[in-house]
This record gives C-alpha cells, structure tokens and sequence, in this order.
C-alpha cells in the first residue's frame, strides 16, 4: 500500500480521518502494490462497517467481498468497477490504522 505519513494528518484533536476525496486524481496502483493486493483488502473488509463509516460503494465492496469470499473470482468487468473505488477500500484501512 502507499505511505502516507501519519503526521501530514495530525489534528488539534489527533489523527485526521483520510477520505476518499483525500486521494483524488489517484489511481489504484499508486495506492496498492498490486491486484492481488486490492483483492484481499476487498475480501477481509467489514462491510458492516464500511457501510456505517459512510464510505461510497458499499453495495460493490459486498457484492465483491461476498464473491471473494465463497471463492469465485472477480470477472474483468468487476474488477474495472473495484479499481475504481480503490481509494474508498485504501482510505477505510488506512483509517482502520491510524485515525483516532
């Protein structure tokens, strides 16, 4: 995954959420090192909490997440969908490891 430093989102009250909107003009291997890499995150996100945190997708992250998980592969036409929402699935984890 991309590093982004910790201290470039210090707040007066902590760590600053990262947003999608954060990462703008990104493209998904500037955020990952690679699909297979993507695919994984995608398959071990909690999609309840994806959902509750607001992040955009939701309905592909599940649709996506679910395939992944009982095994099927993503079709190229899915996998064109999930690249686009890359940094939705990069900002949820980087949040999950560093926003307060």
């Amino acid at each position: 995954m991309m590093l982004i430093e910790v201290e470039s989102r210090k707040g007066v009250n902590g760590v600053v959420e990262l947003t999608s909107y954060d990462l703008r003009g990104k493209k998904w291997y500037e955020l990952f090192n690679d699909e297979n890499e993507l695919l994984e995150l995608t398959k071990s996100i909690d999609t309840v909490d994806f959902k509750k945190k607001g992040f955009s997708g939701y309905l592909y992250i599940r649709s996506f997440s679910k395939s992944l998980n009982s095994g099927r592969e993503l079709n190229s036409k899915q996998l064109i969908e999930l690249k686009k929402i890359a940094s939705e699935v990069y900002a949820y984890y980087w949040n999950k490891e560093h926003a307060v």
